[in-house]
């Protein structure tokens, strides 16, 4: 869900009121931090918004390790087209026929590139990509499901804290814009 930035304001208010119920001496400043964070999922979630609205709506597809981006995919109107994993599960891999279907849905669709994830090695996304003749997007641009280290929730030095990484996209000219570890960063609603 902390893909799309209205349904993680949703999470972060239920949060802020958990939080103020917990502990009252500080409701006044979770309140205050969550205003301050919906403000960045606003602007995160209208920076997204305009990003997309500069691709043609038919080039917006959408191939990664795994299908963990559903909610992404649907707040921002695009296809999911495929996933090198087939399920949720990181050590699973796609069988022949899998992988030869993925390849072959790649190119009927005109996907211009397989995004891969900060969390895993992108060797698997790179063969496939090279297979149906389209580019990975990785490093910088990777994009970030559910590492650990690098995870939206991670914040190095404060373990009560995290910020927002995932947002500010970067449109490569592949169809989807790249979600990338930005320069936005927010705490989270904590004092």
């Amino acid at each position: 869900m902390w893909h799309n930035p209205l349904k993680a304001k949703t999470m972060v208010a239920n949060i802020e009121k958990s939080l103020a119920a917990a502990d009252q001496a500080h409701a006044a400043a979770f309140a205050g931090n969550l205003k301050n964070y919906t403000a960045e999922l606003d602007k995160l979630d209208a920076d997204n918004e305009a990003a997309f609205a500069r691709i043609p709506a038919d080039q917006r597809k959408l191939v990664t390790n795994h299908g963990a981006f559903g909610y992404y995919v649907d707040r921002y109107r695009s296809q999911f087209v495929g996933s090198i994993i087939p399920s949720l599960d990181t050590s699973a891999e796609l069988s022949a026929k899998q992988l030869k279907e993925l390849v072959t849905k790649i190119k009927a669709t005109g996907t211009k590139a397989i995004f891969a994830e900060t969390s895993l090695p992108p060797k698997s996304a790179e063969a496939i990509a090279n297979q149906a003749g389209v580019k990975v997007i990785g490093g910088e641009d990777a994009l970030y499901g559910d590492s650990i280290e690098r995870s939206p929730v991670c914040r190095r030095g404060d373990p009560r804290a995290g910020r927002i990484r995932s947002g500010r996209p970067g449109s490569r000219g592949t169809g989807l814009p790249a979600v990338r570890d930005s320069d936005r960063r927010q705490r989270l609603p904590l004092p």
